[in-house]
């Protein structure tokens, strides 16, 4: 039957969905004896109940203020601002876990998701509600022509009465795979996230050294933000049945890992990621560079090198990807195969048209501010299926990476999981 058929259905009635009666979202504070400011682990903890919890919809809640390192204000002149992505990189480590299994554990979580929101997210998103997340990225590398830069200032710094206070929400979906995949309620489980406080606040703030003092990020607040749902009876009676029926059910998502090399002085890095086991498998990796941008408020975090890569291949167990050399020329503006997949993401992982979906990213930008080495590993053959995948990440270099240069990989992995029933609540399997 064609689309246009339906228009003839003059019988069709109107259908409601009242299978849930309320969604409620119930805030839960850090343990007692977390510090929010001292290097250190932040842990929330939600206990087991007969609820039914929805982690895909819940979110964190940051609030602070950034302030002179003697903890006087900042002024409106002060070229002073929180990092795009700032609130990331207070942090070392991110994890979570499900009745005391670790289900997802993301190290670096400022440069990872970096480098996963710039590939992703959208112009629309970039200059609209992407600033509620602190995700407003550069335009520039010079704070007077970033524009980027100018708005973080002005909605930190100039716009509160109590100058640098702030306020951000970040979907718990945005940081974990687990949260972005598994749309469906737990129930019976015990959750817990925790935050590791890097020992600075260097790489979350981006200030001008002769138009702003040196700072610091004081946290007064994060808040896990969790949805309880409320099915109507008839839907509960039917939950309880799954439940109470010894079954297994899916739990497989998209795992996120970050890897960190220091790069040598050499033009060849090959840079082994290690044995990946039967229950995950490396669908796509993503790399950035970076130069001398590490614990400095000076220097942006945020912002990527291509360190004047000519080559950049992934291989699995002897298979490499892409198949073909780019022999790139980043100084000449000749990386088109690099641009085209960094461009492609959007389309591949999330199934977004490119003409509305696209990353928000020109040649010119992609080239100075986020030359990321985007790599599609989600067609592999029946031999990498099954078995240990042995992953190593080779680059060539024009010449040899200036001095304190550093690689990040954003790996993403199929977590193949299952949750059996146990006639109580619901246990992981791997």
């Amino acid at each position: 039957m064609s689309s246009s058929d339906s228009f003839l259905d003059v019988g069709a009635k109107w259908t409601t969905d009242d299978s849930i009666k309320s969604i409620d979202y119930t805030e839960y504070q850090p343990i007692v004896g977390s510090r929010l400011n001292t290097s250190g682990q932040i842990d929330i903890i939600i206990e087991n109940s007969d609820d039914f919890y929805l982690p895909h919809r819940s979110w964190i809640l940051f609030e602070g203020k950034l302030v002179k390192n003697d903890n006087t204000p900042y002024e409106d002149a002060d070229n002073v601002a929180l990092t795009n992505n700032g609130i990331l990189y207070l942090f070392t480590n991110i994890s979570y876990k499900l009745n005391g299994t670790l289900v997802e554990s993301l190290n670096h979580p400022g440069h990872a998701i970096t480098i996963l929101n710039s590939v992703k997210n959208t112009s629309t998103f970039n200059k609209s509600s992407g600033l509620a997340q602190c995700w407003v990225p550069d335009s520039a590398t010079e704070v007077a022509d970033n524009t980027g830069f100018k708005i973080r200032q002005s909605y930190i710094i100039k716009k509160p009465n109590s100058k640098g206070s702030f306020s951000f929400m970040i979907p718990l979906e945005s940081i974990l795979g687990f949260a972005e995949d598994h749309k469906t309620v737990t129930y019976g489980m015990r959750h817990s996230i925790t935050f590791s406080r890097a020992p600075t606040d260097n790489d979350a703030i981006y200030r001008v050294a002769t138009a702003a003092l040196a700072g610091k990020v004081e946290l007064t607040k994060i808040s896990w933000m969790m949805p309880k749902v409320v099915p109507n009876d008839i839907k509960r009676l039917s939950l309880l049945k799954t439940i109470g029926s010894d079954r297994i059910l899916d739990l497989s998502f998209r795992m996120r890992q970050c890897c960190l090399i220091e790069l040598q002085q050499a033009t060849t890095l090959s840079w082994k990621l290690g044995l990946t086991s039967m229950t995950e498998k490396p669908r796509w990796i993503i790399v950035g560079l970076q130069t001398d941008k590490i614990n400095d408020q000076t220097k942006n975090a945020s912002l990527f090198n291509h360190c004047k890569v000519t080559n950049m291949s992934i291989i699995l167990n002897g298979v490499k990807y892409p198949s073909f050399d780019t022999n790139a020329d980043f100084e000449n503006m000749r990386c088109m195969p690099f641009y085209h997949a960094f461009t492609s993401f959007t389309r591949d992982f999330y199934g977004l048209d490119p003409l509305t979906g696209g990353a928000n990213v020109n040649p010119a930008a992609y080239q100075e501010l986020t030359p990321l080495f985007v790599f599609d590993l989600t067609k592999q053959s029946e031999r990498l299926k099954s078995g240990n995948v042995d992953v190593s990440i080779n680059m060539q270099f024009k010449e040899n990476p200036p001095a304190n240069s550093r690689a990040y990989a954003l790996v993403i992995n199929d977590r193949m999981w299952n949750i059996r029933s146990n006639g109580r609540n619901m246990e992981i399997q791997y």
